[in-house]
């Protein structure tokens, strides 16, 4: 596949966007970050994507830096962590508020596919999960001695896989931890699963890549290396492509950048 892109928003010194997510029907896209002239009064872009001329609606009652926003599996608003991870909040797209205040900062915040669980990955080692249609009732999983950094459900729910800033990768299922993933040797950015649910990918501070078949975990990754910083990646949605976003590029491969 060969990609385009268009240009929502140029270069800006007021805004710093952080997190990204499209809601299901693909009409809305919600941006948020860090307003650095106030910290106190940061705020959610919402852009309507049918209509990329009018200007986002900025959605008020955040604080501090916002990082992992999720849209309800139902569309009916997203959940984001808020204040640098000391806060989640749910938004029905017009206003905000605290749904959860989690007992340790949370690092990386993920949405089950079917809307029914948060996972949080806890400062304090902890992975917690909370209950969306039980008044967010939570529990709670001592997973390491180390922060977590990243926190997934796999496609159906059925696992839940954390990382660790030394690079440890864990899977958790029924509350337990039943596999840990090893070979990143830095602080686990992001993990992704492609739409079949048959590959993971890991990305790292260690400048690291690694794809796993989930299906057979014994099989060593692939490892792909991206020469800085990995913050994030994703599969397109045919499965077909991975997609990296990183620091910088420090060389060049023949022609190619």
């Amino acid at each position: 596949n060969i990609w385009s892109a268009k240009e929502i928003v140029g270069e800006r010194t007021d805004y710093l966007v952080f997190t990204l997510d499209m809601s299901p029907d693909e009409r809305y896209l919600a941006a948020g970050g860090l307003y650095p002239l106030n910290r106190n009064q940061n705020y959610v872009e919402l852009y309507d994507l049918r209509n990329l001329d009018a200007e986002p609606k900025k959605i008020t009652g955040y604080v501090s830096d916002i990082g992992d926003i999720h849209f309800a599996s139902d569309g009916s608003g997203f959940y984001a962590r808020d204040n640098s991870g000391k806060s989640i909040r749910f938004s029905d797209m017009n206003t905000a508020k605290e749904i959860i205040k989690p007992k340790a900062k949370i690092n990386s915040l993920s949405l089950s596919e079917d809307g029914s669980k948060l996972a949080g990955a806890g400062e304090n080692g902890t992975l917690y999960i909370w209950d969306t249609r039980n008044g967010y009732e939570e529990t709670a999983i001592k997973v390491s001695g180390n922060p977590l950094s990243a926190v997934a459900f796999s496609p159906k729910g059925q696992v839940i896989v954390t990382g660790d800033i030394t690079g440890l990768i864990r899977l958790i299922s029924g509350g337990i931890v039943t596999r840990d993933l090893s070979g990143h040797t830095g602080t686990i950015e992001r993990i992704r699963f492609n739409h079949a649910g048959t590959f993971m990918a890991s990305s790292s501070k260690d400048f690291k890549v690694r794809l796993w078949n989930f299906n057979n975990l014994k099989e060593q990754p692939i490892v792909l290396s991206d020469h800085d910083w990995v913050w994030d990646v994703a599969f397109s949605p045919d499965d077909e492509q991975l997609i990296a976003g990183i620091n910088s590029v420090k060389e060049n491969i023949g022609s190619t950048d």
